[in-house]
Formats: C-alpha cells, sequence, structure tokens
C-alpha cells in the first residue's frame, strides 16, 4: 500500500501549492520592499501539471501475498484453496466387515439294509436298477445388516462353496460311479459360479468334491435362505457295483465349508454415515487491508466457492458449509451463509470417478462476508449421507472421496461499496505563512480537469488540522464521475470531471494555524449498474491548475 501513499500525498502537496504562495513570479524583487505589500492585485491563474495514478500501483501496492492475488481475465482476483478431509468416511465405508458364514453338514437316507434279516451275508449287493432319493438343504444366512448400512445385496468376491459327499455303510466295484448327487438351486437369492460359467444346478459324485463360487446375494428381509434341492440317484447297473457294507440304513453324507468365509467388493442398501463438523484452518484475508476505515462497507459483489468433488461414492452425500468472517480491528463478523448445503451426487458404480463442481455464490450470501472488511475467513463442514425411500445405493472396498474447495474473491464491487482512502501530510508551508496579514479579499482556487477510467464514483476532500487534532476547515471537490462500463461491469471509455477546490479568505488565513492535512479519495459504486469490476489498466488522470484572486496582503517586516 505504500506506494498508493506515495502517490497520494504528493497529489495532495501539488494540490497546496496553489494556497500556500511560497513561490512568487521572479519579475517581482522582494529585497527592495518593505513594510505591507498588495501583491497580485489581479487574478493570476497557472497550471501546475497532470498526475496520473494507475489501478496497478493502487492495488499492486497493496501488502498481499502475491499467491493470492492474482489478475485472472484481466481482473483482480483473490484467490484460496484447500481440501476437505474426508479419510475417515473412506475409512468407514471400506472398513465394512460381512457378518461370518458358518459351514454344516447334513445326510441323505439312501438304501436301508437295516430291514434284511441278521444272517444276511455282507456285503450285500444292490439289484441293477436306478434308485433315487431326496431331501431338501436349507442353508440360513446371518443379517448382514449393520448401524452403517441396511444390506439388501451383496456382490462377493472370492467366496466359494466346498461341498462334499461321503457314503456311510455302503461300497462296490463302482459305487463312485454309480451314486451321485443333483444339486438344483431354488429362487433367485444367489448367483452361482462354477469355472466362470453361470449355473443353476450341479452333481457331485460319491467321495469327490465340487467348488461353487457364489457372486452375489439378494436379500429380502430378515430370513435369507439358500435353498438346495439335491436328488441322490444310484445307477446300478450290474451286479456288485454298489453293495451294502452293513446292516444299517446307508447315507450320503453332504458337507458344506466355506474355505475363504465371505468376501464382498460392493453391498447395496441404505446408507447411514455422518461426519461431525470439522474446522479448516483459518484463512487470513489481506484484501484492501488498511485502505479501508472502519465505517467503510467493502462490496464485494460476487465472492465463489467452487467445490470440486472426485470419488465413487455410492450414495448422495449433503455437504453443509459454515462460513462466517471477522473484523478483528473492530470485532465484527458477518452473517452466515444462507442454504449452504451442497447435494453431492452418487456414483454410478464403483469405476465411476467422475469429477462434479458445485458453486456458492452471492446467491448463497457470500457478498454478506465482506462488507465488514474482514481479516479473517473461518470455513467449517458437516456431512451425511442422504437415502430416498425405496432406493438403494452402494458402499465398495475401494470407497474413496476427495473434496477440494477454490474460494474466489474478485475485486467486483456492488452497489453499496463505499471506502475512504485517507492519508495524512504535515503542512510544508506553515514556517512561509508568517509573512501572511490576514487577508480580507484574496480567494484561491484548485482547478481540476478529471479523466476517470475507472468504474467507481470518487470525491477529494481535504481536511485541515491544528495541533489538538481539531479541524479548521474542510473543502472537497464534486463527485468525481465514475467510467462508462460494459454491460459485464468493465470500463470502456473515462469520463470527464471538471470541478474545483476554493478557499475563501477566513480559510486562507487559517492555514497559519494548520499543522496537518487529511486528504481523503471517497470511493463510491457507479449507480444504475448491478456491479462494476476494476482491471489493472484502469487509471484515473488530474490535471491541475490553479487561480489566485485579489491581492495577497504580505508585511514583509514579520520575523
Amino acid at each position: 500500500m505504500k506506494p498508493f501513499r506515495f502517490i497520494l500525498k504528493n497529489s495532495a502537496l501539488a494540490l497546496l501549492c496553489f494556497i500556500t504562495f511560497s513561490c512568487i513570479d521572479n519579475s517581482y524583487n522582494l529585497t527592495d520592499l518593505s513594510g505591507k505589500a498588495e501583491l497580485f492585485k489581479n487574478s493570476l491563474s497557472a497550471p501546475a501539471g497532470t498526475i496520473t495514478i494507475k489501478l496497478d500501483s493502487i492495488i499492486g501496492g497493496l501488502d498481499v501475498d502475491t499467491s493470492t492475488l492474482k489478475v485472472q481475465n484481466g481482473t483482480y482476483v483473490f484467490g484460496y484453496s484447500g481440501a476437505f478431509e474426508f479419510g475417515s468416511l473412506s475409512e468407514t465405508l471400506n472398513g465394512f466387515k460381512l457378518a461370518s458364514l458358518d459351514g454344516f453338514s447334513t445326510t441323505v437316507p439312501l438304501f436301508d439294509a437295516s430291514v434284511l434279516p441278521p444272517n444276511t451275508p455282507l456285503p450285500f449287493d444292490l439289484v441293477p436298477m436306478s434308485y433315487e432319493y431326496s431331501t431338501p438343504i436349507n442353508i440360513n444366512l446371518p443379517n448382514f445388516t449393520t448401524d452403517l448400512i441396511s444390506v439388501d445385496s451383496l456382490s462377493l468376491q472370492n467366496t466359494i462353496i466346498k461341498i462334499s459327499v461321503s457314503e456311510e455303510g455302503l461300497g462296490g466295484k463302482n459305487l463312485e460311479n454309480s451314486a451321485s448327487i443333483k444339486f438344483e438351486t431354488h429362487g433367485t437369492v444367489a448367483d452361482y459360479y462354477i469355472d466362470g460359467e453361470k449355473v443353476t444346478s450341479w452333481t457331485v459324485k460319491m467321495n469327490q468334491s465340487v467348488t461353487v463360487e457364489i457372486k452375489k446375494l439378494r436379500l429380502s428381509g430378515d430370513n435369507n435362505i439358500l435353498e438346495l434341492a439335491p436328488i441322490v440317484v444310484l445307477n446300478v447297473a450290474e451286479v456288485g457295483d454298489v453293495q451294502a457294507t452293513a446292516l444299517i440304513q446307508t447315507k450320503m453324507n453332504v458337507a458344506i465349508k466355506y474355505p475363504n468365509g465371505l468376501d464382498y467388493n460392493v453391498v447395496w442398501g441404505q446408507v447411514h454415515y455422518n461426519l461431525p463438523k470439522k474446522q479448516i484452518s483459518p484463512i487470513h484475508f489481506t484484501g484492501l487491508g488498511k485502505i479501508m476505515s472502519e465505517n467503510d462497507t467493502l462490496s464485494i459483489y460476487n465472492p465463489k466457492i467452487v467445490l470440486a468433488t472426485k470419488g465413487n461414492i455410492g450414495v448422495p452425500i449433503d455437504l453443509t458449509l459454515d462460513m462466517k468472517t471477522t473484523n478483528s480491528t473492530t470485532g465484527k463478523s458477518s452473517p452466515g451463509l444462507i442454504d449452504p448445503t451442497i447435494h453431492m451426487l452418487a456414483a454410478r458404480d464403483t469405476s465411476d470417478f467422475t469429477p462434479h463442481t458445485y458453486t456458492i455464490d452471492r446467491e448463497n450470501g457470500t457478498s454478506e462476508l465482506f462488507k465488514i472488511n474482514p481479516d479473517i475467513i473461518e470455513l467449517s463442514y458437516a456431512a451425511q449421507t442422504v437415502n430416498k425411500v425405496g432406493e438403494s445405493y452402494f458402499i465398495s472396498k475401494n470407497s474413496q472421496l476427495n473434496l477440494s474447495y477454490k474460494m474466489e474473491i474478485p475485486l467486483q464491487f456492488g452497489s453499496d461499496l463505499k471506502m475512504s482512502v485517507d492519508t495524512t501530510l504535515k503542512n510544508p508551508f506553515k514556517d512561509n505563512l508568517d509573512k501572511l496579514e490576514n487577508q480580507t479579499n484574496l480567494t484561491a482556487s484548485i482547478f481540476l480537469n478529471i479523466q476517470n477510467r475507472i468504474p467507481l464514483n470518487m470525491q477529494i476532500v481535504l481536511k485541515a488540522l491544528d495541533a489538538n487534532n481539531n479541524q479548521l476547515f474542510t473543502v472537497q471537490t464534486d463527485k468525481i464521475n465514475a467510467s462508462a462500463v460494459d454491460e459485464s461491469g468493465l470500463a470502456t471509455d473515462y469520463a470527464v470531471t471538471d470541478t474545483d477546490i476554493s478557499l475563501t479568505s477566513d480559510q486562507i488565513n487559517k492555514l497559519k494555524d494548520t499543522k496537518m492535512f487529511s486528504v481523503s479519495f471517497v470511493v463510491t459504486a457507479k449507480q444504475g449498474v448491478e456491479s462494476v469490476t476494476v482491471q489493472p489498466s484502469d487509471y484515473i488522470t488530474i490535471k491541475i491548475g490553479g487561480r489566485i484572486n485579489g491581492g495577497v496582503l504580505i508585511d514583509f517586516n514579520s520575523k
């Protein structure tokens, strides 16, 4: 901000030159004069020069980290970025565990040799023919629902059923080829695969085993059952192929095991998760800094927070932002955001990492956050999953969610902007004013021809202050018109304003008691447009001239 103070002070000094009379035309030889004299009885006017203040020298001179204030598409933008931490969400979803599924065994009664006479010689040959036996097998599934998800279906991985069959009380030269059990599936609860091919039935020979993979389970409530209808067939072709080796109820033993347990890659259902409120480290916002005064209104028209998400979370999430700003000097705090909830879309499937962006802007009250000229921005967030009745969502073992934010605060001003850019300087001519008599008919005017290519109205206010900081008098220009703008609020051409600052004789006399001058550039928004945007190329040019009317009373005997 120092370059702007320097420009402002030098501009003020140039203005003051017309009212101090410390430089007198060389045609007057003051050494030959004595006593009191009246100089310049007729009016005297002269140009003083031209001052051009470029906006780039003002904004560029702010005490701001250049990594936060940048020029984007020809306009100034304060930019901040960061990320939301969603690791706990991913860990929770990825950490979901299925309830275990225990193996079991059962038997299928076959030929009843216990009814044979006790003296029947063994082994006893079964009569060649086809024998058929059946019994239902129901495998009860556990309730997979947890507080995290109400499960309605699962996509399983590396989950296999190993089915082994063995005999009890049977033998024979061709038993393994003659006796087999055929399993047929019922219902749509599960999808079964053998060697990668989907099957609805399979056969296991006596004293052998088969491995069947389950790839999907569809659940319908608390009582979920895998229904298998096994049929045991004994095809005895020749005498001696199948024999009873004991006078008992012969059996086929069926053992079902899950060598790898139950494992999944995707689970469907209603997902219930809440991420408690988390705070992001405060952002120290330099903004326009000390240019702003306590009673000013920093009307930033449309600050934006752009959220970018990328992940494969299969359930919609409501992300609620809490953003507040504080002016630590005045103690003022801003209201929060309006409707600050972002409705994040669910992924279509586990491979869907489509990025999405969401924007919070002035419709959510972001413009109100900066009117207090804050220096601290606080951002926090909370999240929860959203379930619609009748809808099914998913979580997977590779659930990921990355969410970053980019805050853009362009120097785009709203219609209620008001700020006063002030500086003070000592009266540089106080030691040269002791020769001035009290003036009676002297007036002085500073004429300003201003070309303003900044889309903001201005006014120059000059205050004379005594040693006790009391205001002696105030003079000011008329309103300096803002530049013309296009429909985007960008300056298109400069506006010309002719104005002046006039001093009466009484005000000139008070210069002797003036210790300091307070010079203010009062800046307000251009009316009739919703917003304007300043650019580095914007400028204001001030051509300064002045006029003295009436004689200047000087006492040359004054020490």
